[in-house]
């Protein structure tokens, strides 16, 4: 079998400032169109579905958490196996089984169709603030704000949830690669975070409640995770759960802000509410590619991978299969696609949050579409960078009519 390190591959230029948007999925499509494989200098980038679906699905594989930290600067070793004792997407077998067994309960459909009416009770809040002026800069005064307040009520801890964005933000500057301020960033919003949730979980010991750190508490005083798992478990909710889903609703505005039509739909549609959240999951996944790193010698479609090799699934390209997707570079809300995305990645490591972030996309199309009358771009649209591990948008300007 051949080694990967010996093909001649399309080359992917990971950190071309010009790649977000429909430039973006041109770019993978063109690539893909040449091969199923490309190469960067340091990785290896993989669009065929099938073996997107493999990689995602592949026990032994785990997110590089410990070699992104390394290549952003960072390199207390010390430092790295402490943040590592308690992160599930870098853990495989059955300590990841074990980490995720922890938490799974609070993220299930049931528990978090208990926490919509909280969601709406927030959206009605942040709506109070926008809605009579007629215009927003949505990011910051809605996308950012929603999953805080929303991760802030599942750990127990809702009066924090303006030191969650922030933290969760800071730490996922893990992977801004060449900005020399990010590492110190990410360690000292980590080890804030650390601290307070250790407070808290303290706390939690005497006072137990029904919210996440009550569970993760007495996870420790039963002797089922150390109290640093606990902790970074708890971190890894606050970064996953707050910063991916904020993402999520930056572009699901700036799509409909794109196709105003679709948004007409909606608005004449209210049935249309959950086939619109799986189309925005789908056509603008905010991670959409996806990293694992290969212990051992690795072999796909008669390729071998050298031991240590980093792979990026495309699952932005899985997305938008033209095997299997209707038009799938289309954005259309009225298509009902029967076929499964990747965006909360398939088998399991399916992501925990998935049933949290479809509420509140469900809960914002249902609220808004009721009282926002033909958003419209209302100033420059800046998009964040694809490649940057969470795909944000920096900034969705829009102003509205309001709908009686």
């Amino acid at each position: 079998m051949p080694l990967v390190t010996d093909l001649d591959l399309p080359e992917f230029d990971y950190f071309d400032p010009t790649l977000s948007g429909a430039r973006f999925h041109a770019v993978l499509r063109e690539l893909h169109q040449k091969s199923w494989l490309a190469r960067t200098a340091f990785a290896f980038f993989v669009f065929d579905r099938r073996v997107v679906a493999d990689l995602l699905r592949d026990r032994e594989l785990a997110s590089p958490l410990r070699n992104f930290l390394q290549l952003l600067g960072i390199t207390d070793q010390a430092w790295l196996d402490w943040r590592l004792k308690g992160a599930v997407q870098a853990a495989v077998g059955s300590d990841h089984a074990k980490l995720r067994q922890a938490v799974a309960a609070a993220f299930t459909p049931k528990a978090i169709d208990r926490l919509r009416a909280s969601i709406r009770q927030k959206i009605g809040i942040l709506w109070q603030q926008i809605g009579p002026r007629g215009r927003c800069e949505f990011v910051a005064e809605y996308a950012v704000r929603l999953p805080a307040m929303a991760i802030a009520e599942l750990l127990g801890v809702p009066e924090e949830h303006e030191r969650l964005a922030r933290w969760s933000t800071e730490m996922g500057r893990m992977y801004d690669l060449g900005d020399p301020d990010a590492p110190a960033a990410v360690m000292t919003a980590t080890n804030d975070a650390y601290k307070f949730v250790v407070d808290v979980l303290t706390e939690r010991k005497r006072n137990v409640g029904d919210d996440l750190l009550s569970t993760l508490a007495l996870a420790v005083g039963r002797g089922h995770l150390s109290r640093d798992e606990c902790a970074m478990l708890a971190i890894d909710v606050i970064q996953g759960g707050t910063k991916t889903t904020a993402a999520q609703l930056g572009h699901l505005m700036r799509l409909f802000v794109e196709h105003p039509a679709q948004w007409k739909i909606l608005e004449e549609r209210p049935d249309l509410v959950s086939q619109a959240t799986e189309e925005v999951l789908r056509f603008e996944p905010i991670a959409p590619l996806d990293p694992r790193m290969v212990s051992g010698e690795y072999k796909i479609k008669d390729v071998t991978f050298p031991p240590g090799t980093l792979i990026f699934a495309a699952i932005a390209r899985a997305n938008r299969d033209p095997e299997l997707f209707e038009n799938p570079d289309t954005f259309d809300i009225t298509v009902e696609r029967k076929e499964e995305h990747f965006t909360f990645g398939p088998g399991f490591r399916y992501c925990l949050g998935a049933s949290l972030a479809r509420a509140e996309i469900e809960e914002t199309l249902s609220f808004l579409r009721d009282r926002m009358h033909a958003p419209r771009a209302d100033g420059e649209i800046e998009f964040g960078s694809p490649t940057a591990g969470i795909y944000c948008m920096k900034a969705v300007p829009i102003s509205f009519a309001s709908r009686s």
